[in-house]
């Protein structure tokens, strides 16, 4: 059976239900069995989480041209029923309102205490009392720069210092490496809300996935259905169709090699998980 066919029902449901906001039942998640979910982004690309009876669990990201593992690691879920994913690979991003910094290595991490100071530097040289954010993003320090969504207006003066103030909680938390999300069922399907393998949530990313659920949301809450194991190892075997009406779909994507796109692994930084 296609996987076409397999989520067909899903939207049908989906099409002749009323959107319903949050919040849905938290759900356990059975220890000793897996887990398969599909974080779907509008064709575009589409990414595939296995949690592994045994609590190890791996991502893999599917692309028109290309499928990568590209993160692995431990999970669990804590007694208040999130589930809590320490990766191997990946670093959260520090955030602060408007402004994040990308934290990608560990030569990144390891000099943030520097551009916390850089930050601070800016503060006492500039006496303004908001800034315009091309200026902010040019901030640098520890290989990295300060990201800003604040499109369209400046920066508050309150907004960087607590940036700066965010890198100090970052590194004294000790859980640079550890993401969360919550699982839910909703009307019998089980999902998890939220953003979790990306740092930060895809603040230009829309995932149809709470669509198909009728599940209300933003840009930065996704909504990210479970599947079943036949579909997780068809969908991780193939690249991410092209939306139709493009030729291309004539034939279902050909088989391809999955390669390994994990970054560098690191020191897990998750003392929250193991307490």
């Amino acid at each position: 059976m296609s996987p076409l066919v397999r989520i067909l029902p899903l939207l049908l449901l989906a099409a002749c239900a009323p959107v319903e906001a949050h919040p849905d039942a938290v759900a356990p998640l059975a220890a000793d069995r897996a887990h398969y979910f599909w974080e779907n982004h509008d064709y575009e690309s589409g990414r595939f989480t296995e949690l592994r009876a045994g609590g190890s669990y791996r991502t893999v990201s599917r692309e028109h041209a290309r499928v990568a593992e590209s993160d692995a690691g431990r999970w669990r879920q804590g007694s208040n029923g999130d589930l809590l994913l320490c990766s191997s690979y990946r670093f959260r991003f520090v955030e602060a309102g408007p402004l994040w910094i990308i934290v990608d290595t560990e030569g990144v991490h390891d000099r943030l205490p520097e551009l916390g100071g850089a930050i601070r530097a800016f503060l006492r040289a500039h006496a303004e009392p908001s800034f315009d954010s091309e200026e902010v993003e040019r901030i640098e320090g520890a290989g990295t720069s300060v990201e800003s969504t604040a499109y369209g207006r400046r920066v508050t003066r309150e907004e960087l210092a607590s940036l700066a103030g965010a890198i100090d909680a970052y590194l004294a938390r000790g859980d640079e490496n550890l993401f969360s999300t919550t699982p839910r069922r909703h009307r019998g399907t089980l999902y998890l809300a939220g953003a979790w393998d990306v740092p930060a949530p895809p603040r230009d990313a829309k995932s149809v996935s709470a669509l198909e659920l009728g599940i209300e949301h933003d840009d930065t809450t996704l909504a990210v259905p479970a599947i079943d194991e036949t579909l997780f190892r068809e969908s991780i075997a193939r690249p991410q169709p092209f939306p139709a009406p493009f030729s291309l779909n004539v034939l279902p994507p050909a088989p391809v090699k999955m390669v390994d796109m994990k970054p560098e692994r690191v020191t897990p930084r998750c003392a929250s998980f193991d307490r």
